[in-house]
């Protein structure tokens, strides 16, 4: 995982982060696809790596309007 370019809270006090993630993290999440810029959470489930991916975003901008539409409030 690379540097976090955003970080976020939900209303209901979830985290959601974007960074670009690598081919491999998203395979170790049951992910086929190439490396690139996620939205995504922290999971505790087993089957996880700790992360659920919630979507892929084509550039930073995209991501904030994504966020703004979800009422996500960044830091």
């Amino acid at each position: 995982m690379e540097d976090l370019l955003i970080v976020g809270t939900t209303q209901n006090d979830t985290r959601v982060y974007l960074s670009e993630l690598s081919s491999f993290t998203l395979n170790e999440n049951g992910i086929a696809g190439r490396g690139g810029l996620y939205l995504y959470e922290e999971c505790q489930d087993a089957a996880s790596a700790g992360i659920r991916v919630l979507a892929g975003v084509p550039d930073v901008g995209a991501a904030y309007r994504i966020l703004d539409l979800m009422g996500v409030r960044t830091a």
